[in-house]
């Protein structure tokens, strides 16, 4: 029998690297000085390839991102508006507790991916917000729902090192 291929997988991953000069964003993968602090594997059993457009670019804007000691993490500053003119697709989306067809849906799979490796750092979490409806890809209760300029993500660099966001779909 044929088995189906997962979905598009996003790993987002905080490591502490020594103190260093700060680039604006780091490198591809973590360098060796580097310590995986915290990761998560989202894996959706979707195979909408808008949905996976939506996850890559959501991933691709992360990744690499420097939050500085003190620093706070904002989903939405950095990944911005899920719109059609930025390039995100329409994908089933979560509005009102219903399935729904938007620009950017899928990104929540990023979001909660960072929120749980987040929480496996003991980072310090100053926003965030579950889904209205379970998820196929996170624990039930441990999503990050994200809608851009009214819900966000945020989490706070309580180290003393810099920390770097890995993510890849």
């Amino acid at each position: 029998a044929a088995q189906k291929e997962p979905a598009p997988v996003d790993e987002p991953a905080a490591s502490n690297p020594a103190p260093a000069p700060e680039p604006e964003k780091a490198e591809e993968e973590p360098a060796p000085e580097q310590q995986i602090i915290g990761q998560y594997q989202a894996i959706s059993q979707s195979e909408d390839a808008a949905r996976a457009q939506n996850i890559r670019l959501a991933a691709d804007a992360i990744d690499g991102v420097v939050i500085e000691p003190g620093g706070v993490f904002s989903f939405n500053e950095v990944v911005g508006d899920s719109s059609a003119e930025r390039g995100y697709q329409e994908a089933p989306v979560i509005r009102n507790g219903k399935v729904a067809v938007g620009d950017g849906g899928g990104i929540c799979q990023v979001s909660t991916a960072l929120y749980i490796a987040a929480v496996k750092a003991d980072l310090d979490i100053v926003e965030r917000h579950p889904h209205s409806v379970v998820s196929d890809y996170a624990p039930i209760g441990l999503d990050a729902t994200i809608v851009y300029g009214q819900i966000d993500l945020r989490i706070r660099n309580n180290t003393e090192h810099d920390i770097t966001i890995y993510a890849k779909a």
